[in-house]
């Protein structure tokens, strides 16, 4: 027996890894993008939005590339099991809301990675937060985080490789996933 599965994007998809902030409720979330493509993207991240509801972007500027604010709409929501979340992240695919012009030009600069429709391999990566498309200039440190849940007493411990401190714990949170804080912080 066959199985097919079908692919519901239209537009190809280029794994990437950048740094964002989602604004929602008033409030800002870390999140990294895990790919984009000409019309939208899938971050990782801890913020909750409602499918079809629409969330800001933030992509903070580095180098030649400006602060990029954006407006997308909330197309799908996976929610993974926190102990899967290391092979499988949790997130949300966005749907980048029209002018979408700002946001093509960005992703067509070359700084900004791949152009779409390349091939392109990606090696695992640690993520800078003060330039997450920069190839690796600092050393990678271990940090070692524990995490609380915020509803009940539990902990855990969550070992991070990392460049930065700030990369360190945007990663912890993220990996841990909803409902849990960064009780403390060992950097080994």
């Amino acid at each position: 027996m066959l199985i097919r599965t079908m692919e519901k994007r239209s537009r190809p998809r280029i794994p990437k890894r950048l740094t964002c902030e989602i604004a929602l409720h008033g409030q800002r979330y870390p999140g990294i993008v895990h790919d984009l493509s000409e019309r939208g993207l899938f971050v990782q991240t801890l913020a909750n939005p409602t499918p079809n509801s629409v969330v800001e972007i933030l992509f903070a500027g580095t180098g030649d590339r400006p602060d990029i604010r954006l407006e997308a709409g909330v197309a799908r929501r996976r929610v993974v099991p926190s102990r899967l979340q290391a092979a499988v992240p949790s997130g949300v695919g966005l749907e980048i809301l029209p002018p979408r012009t700002e946001y093509e030009r960005w992703i067509a600069r070359p700084s900004a990675g791949p152009r779409l429709g390349e091939s392109i391999s990606i090696a695992p990566a640690y993520v800078s937060a003060e330039d997450p498309s920069a190839p690796s200039s600092g050393p990678i440190r271990t940090f070692r985080f524990r995490m609380r849940r915020r509803d009940r007493p539990e902990s855990r411990l969550l070992t991070i490789r990392c460049e930065t401190e700030a990369g360190a714990r945007a990663r912890a949170l993220a990996r841990a996933g909803a409902g849990w804080k960064i009780a403390d912080m060992q950097r080994l």
